[in-house]
């Protein structure tokens, strides 16, 4: 069990905020900053990240929900993964993702063990 002292948790590396920079922010980027503060256990820096990623839904679902869902699955919160699953449907519905392009999307999901 890792410690709630953030100085336990490892910094936001230098080539992370210039690639911000050099990206105008890109929303991808900040993706992937939430999946790594995901695996920091660091939830402040996940939210914040999530949020600035969420800016782009193909990103956000593509990214970040995906992992979240595993997560949740994976700590047995499986109300909690089917409620970022059904918001996946969602944007994919707003999207205009094809019934195909969605069921590739559950089938990665369900291998990761998120579907019961």
């Amino acid at each position: 069990m890792r410690s709630n002292d953030s100085s336990a948790r490892p910094k936001q590396r230098p080539h992370s905020n210039a690639g911000l920079s050099k990206t105008d922010g890109a929303a991808v980027l900040h993706g992937t900053l939430a999946v790594t503060a995901m695996a920091q256990d660091d939830l402040a820096a996940e939210q914040r990240e999530a949020s600035l990623a969420s800016s782009s839904p193909p990103t956000y679902l593509q990214i970040v929900l995906p992992e979240q869902a595993v997560r949740a699955a994976g700590h047995g919160q499986l109300r909690k993964a089917r409620e970022l699953l059904s918001q996946m449907e969602e944007i994919s519905r707003r999207m205009g993702f094809s019934e195909s392009q969605a069921f590739v999307l559950c089938q990665i999901l369900d291998r990761n063990g998120t579907r019961q």
